[in-house]
């Protein structure tokens, strides 16, 4: 919608409709030459339609005046182009300052109408670039300095910390359990708890430190004035306080937050801007991964563990498609005629560089960054191809069981990833163990015993791993549709020496029976413990003490020398076959 123009612009408008000229400085000289020129062709027409006499002197005089004329509105027109140079200066300097960020310096002093033009144009421009730095360097919700500003505090205070030879230090804190509350309450709620979490921390500080929100649930404080390592303890301890307090959310309800806290100190810590705010994060994510709530000074240790974790990352990432991915094969043995019933597949990494790694080094980055999905995938595939391999071979026919990550039980592809592996390998699924843990079934349990039941229907059998290190419920156990459980070695290491472990360990044999499960105990290492675990009637034993993981291409080997449930006479016994202890058994090797 056209703008109405007010009455006062209504010339300008029409001269400004014309397409010449085009400048206002045009448009004026313009002006002035017609009506300078208007009396000269009035007179013109009248001594041209008047009375012949004293032509001649008319003509005279309107030559002079012509002249007169030309000089006066040359003269006007220089003059006028001076007058309007504070408007031409003004609107120049407002168009580099949009255009370019140009900064003007126009003159304040003069106290007329063209003079206040450029005072209030300068004044405009400096309060707007006041405006705009404050954006840019200032968190819009909280207040605080930001990213950007935060950063150049830095910059300035290790510049001022080289000269002197004090000490600072940078806090890097991250919101515990923000993300729940902001999931659960709307973001709306999640930027009013962030606002109070700012005022509570700036309460907790000292006057001379500075407080940045530099993303998210992430604050920066940077100390500056004089520092100590017991001072920044008593800081940290302080702020932890602070956070512990309930907050209040939207009015009616109180939510109870934490913090992760790393601190690095200059010069200790030396190294640039980025260096120090990464030595105070490397810090910090080392308190989260203890469990949150707390704090941590940075130490080249950890630095070391971070560079570490980067790239190994950034090599797992390539392991697949440079097929640096393998299967090893631990035999799980018949309690009953000490032979093999079957095998768990697990995963190795055999690195470049490295060599072989653990996959305690390896498996929770795989968890964490999303990659555990595809490589479970392979897993799978490639221990269903090996059950068909070892069957094609003639080979005795025992089950392998994988485990299942978290993430790739959650996958929405799961139950039809397995079905197109078991259809592509050929393989009875009975020869399938899904091995699942006993913490990932309290999460969603509707859809987890939907998908058990899914797995389960195309005949392959679930074992709950790790059980009693979880959230042992028998009214969810009985819920679930598995086949077995897992005795985790943790209660299998002590199960001789400590009376409660080994009350423990009979409890979950005869819970186990008692719902119709197998009962499987990993980690068995000793003699002693394998006669406990058979005396008290366990079914499957798994550990050193028959053989540690192997290659698939020794699996030979460990049914020559253990024998296969179902192949050959054997009668049960409750006692340690002697081929146990044959040169592939024996006690555990650190």
């Amino acid at each position: 919608m056209r703008t109405k123009i007010p009455p006062a612009l209504r010339v300008y408008a029409a001269l400004a409709r014309r397409r010449w000229p085009l400048s206002y400085r045009g448009k004026l000289l313009a002006a002035l030459v017609g009506a300078g020129c208007l009396p000269l062709i009035v007179v013109g027409a009248l001594v041209a339609f008047g009375a012949e006499e004293g032509r001649v002197q008319a003509w005279a005089v309107i030559a002079a005046a012509v002249v007169g004329v030309a000089v006066g509105v040359t003269t006007a027109a220089i003059t006028v182009g001076q007058l309007l140079a504070p408007v031409a200066i003004t609107a120049t300097a407002l168009r580099h300052y949009l255009t370019k960020y140009t900064k003007p310096q126009l003159p304040t002093h003069f106290v007329d109408e063209a003079g206040m033009l450029m005072a209030d144009a300068q004044h405009a421009i400096d309060r707007l670039d006041e405006i705009v730095v404050h954006v840019a360097t200032y968190d819009r919700l909280t207040g605080l300095p930001n990213r950007i500003l935060f950063r150049d505090q830095v910059r300035h205070a290790v510049a001022q910390a080289r000269r002197d030879g004090r000490p600072i230090a940078i806090c890097m804190l991250d919101v515990d359990g923000f993300t729940n509350v902001n999931l659960s309450m709307g973001h709306h709620a999640g930027d009013s708890l962030l606002t109070a979490v700012a005022q509570r921390l700036q309460t907790a500080m000292r006057e001379t430190d500075i407080l940045a929100r530099m993303d998210g649930d992430e604050f920066a404080i940077l100390c500056a004035g004089p520092v100590t390592v017991e001072g920044l303890d008593m800081l940290a301890r302080r702020l932890l306080e602070a956070m512990a307090r309930p907050f209040e959310v939207s009015g009616r309800r109180e939510v109870t937050l934490g913090a992760s806290i790393g601190i690095t100190i200059f010069p200790t810590d030396d190294g640039d801007i980025e260096q120090l705010i990464g030595n105070a994060t490397t810090a910090q994510c080392a308190v989260q991964a203890a469990g949150g709530n707390g704090y941590r000074f940075f130490s080249t240790e950890l630095n070391a563990r971070l560079h570490y974790r980067v790239s190994t990352e950034a090599d797992l990432r390539h392991a697949l498609d440079r097929d640096q991915l393998m299967l090893y094969y631990q035999p799980k043995v018949d309690v009953a005629t000490g032979r093999v019933r079957g095998f768990e597949a697990l995963l190795r990494w055999q690195h470049p560089t490295r060599g072989l790694v653990s996959p305690v080094d390896f498996i929770p980055i795989a968890e964490e960054t999303g990659l555990i999905v595809p490589i479970g995938e392979w897993v799978l595939r490639r221990a269903c191809s090996q059950i068909a391999e070892w069957r094609d071979a003639g080979l005795p026919v025992v089950t392998t069981s994988v485990n299942l990550s978290a993430r790739q039980f959650k996958h929405a592809d799961l139950v039809t990833v397995v079905r197109q592996v078991l259809e592509e390998t050929g393989i009875d699924p009975a020869l399938l163990e899904l091995e699942v843990t006993e913490s990932l079934l309290m999460e969603d349990t509707g859809r987890t015993v939907s998908t058990l039941q899914a797995l389960r229907g195309h005949g392959v059998t679930i074992s709950l791993d790790d059980f009693g290190t979880g959230y042992s419920s028998l009214g969810y156990l009985t819920r679930f549709p598995i086949d077995a459980i897992k005795l985790d070695k943790s209660f299998v290491c002590d199960v001789v020496t400590d009376r409660q472990n080994g009350a423990i360990t009979t409890a979950i044999i005869d819970l186990g029976h008692s719902l119709g499960l197998s009962v499987v105990a990993e980690g068995v290492e000793t003699r002693e413990q394998f006669e406990y675990l058979a005396q008290r009637r366990c079914d499957v034993v798994q550990g050193f003490l028959f053989g540690r993981p192997v290659p698939a291409a020794a699996v030979p080997e460990v049914f020559a020398e253990l024998g296969v449930v179902g192949y050959g006479d054997t009668p049960p016994e409750l006692a340690v076959p002697a081929a146990v202890f044959s040169s592939r058994g024996g006690a555990r090797v650190a």
